[in-house]
């Protein structure tokens, strides 16, 4: 096979962070000893107190809050922390992407995007299907978390020729992607009344950014 006669269609399965050392999750990693009677053991552990801001749902939820200066974000660079996003992905060719449509039919979400192959070289492209749920007063009083994005689906296309090759991709998800758990006040998982985002987007930063975009407050740092 010559060099570059397969065209790359995969995507990034994590963040990849310029230092996972500035990371919440790091802080809780260490040589943790089990004891027994006063004593050390050979067992290890890991404790988690992070919640639910690990990998990109972390990065991505800071860069919306210092974006609409809320909570908490502090000093934040969010180009300066992450190197390539979840979902990132190259190809030797472009693709372009129209005719989004997200239908709910009871408690399920089908979402369509026509996918063509503008470039010069055959490809295959990754529609990464991506949610928000609102955040209200009633979570913040009771500690319920909630990422800015969390990946809901994904479908990949077949090859497609350059030029005029297109594909109609659809995804389905169900509303109980969208639950959060509530272990102060309900105690059992919950959602929100509210507005609920969907959108399809290459990799969770360019979601968010979509999100943003639909609530008028464009990103602004890429």
């Amino acid at each position: 096979m010559k060099k570059g006669g397969i065209n790359p269609s995969g995507c990034l399965v994590d963040t990849f962070a310029a230092d996972f050392l500035n990371s919440p999750a790091s802080k809780n990693y260490g040589d943790f000893q089990y004891t027994f009677n006063g004593n050390g053991t050979d067992m290890n552990y890991v404790t988690y107190k992070e919640g639910i801001y690990v990998g990109y749902k972390y990065y991505e939820t800071r860069y919306e809050d210092v974006v609409l200066d809320q909570g908490n974000a502090g000093n934040y660079d969010y180009s300066a922390e992450v190197c390539y996003p979840f979902g990132y992905g190259l190809s030797y060719t472009d693709f372009e992407w129209s005719n989004f449509t997200a239908i709910w039919n009871g408690d399920i979400c089908t979402v369509t995007v026509d996918v063509k192959n503008v470039g010069s070289v055959v490809g295959k492209d990754t529609v990464q299907i991506y949610a928000q749920s609102p955040y209200t007063s009633y979570d913040i009083e009771n500690g319920v978390e909630k990422p800015s994005v969390q990946l809901v689906g994904f479908a990949k296309t077949p090859l497609l020729e350059p030029g005029s090759d297109a594909q109609t991709v659809t995804v389905s998800f169900n509303k109980s992607e969208l639950k959060a758990y509530d272990y102060n006040g309900a105690k059992t998982y919950i959602f929100d009344a509210g507005t609920y985002y969907v959108t399809a987007a290459q990799n969770a930063h360019v979601a968010v950014n979509n999100i943003l975009a639909a609530k008028k407050r464009v990103g602004s740092q890429c």
